[in-house]
């Protein structure tokens, strides 16, 4: 079945990335530097939203949604569609994302 452009699917059926972050508690976030930059650590909140099965699992992967969060603006979000070992780490998972800057 095609995906609706922007949803992604969920245990409850698809939606929006902005949506999942506005749903996610309190508890979901956490501190963590993805990295060093110029200034020091680049800290950020990050929320990590586990994604159903799509016929990854029985290959020992899973996938989810990393959404980070600025400190100073939380309105300010990105979002990581990741896929990976099911023993995957947030730690991990937001090291990678923070791994893009030393590319770009």
């Amino acid at each position: 079945m095609p995906l609706r452009q922007g949803l992604i699917p969920t245990q409850g059926g698809a939606a929006r990335a902005d949506a999942l972050a506005a749903r996610a508690p309190l508890s979901a976030w956490k501190r963590r530097s993805c990295g060093d930059g110029a200034k020091g650590p680049r800290l950020y909140d990050w929320a990590l939203v586990s994604l159903p099965d799509t016929g990854t699992a029985e290959h020992g992967h899973a996938r989810w949604l990393l959404i980070r969060r600025s400190i100073g603006d939380p309105s300010e979000l990105a979002y990581y569609l990741c896929y990976g070992p099911v023993d995957t780490t947030d730690g991990e998972l937001i090291r990678v994302a923070g791994a893009r800057w030393a590319i770009e």
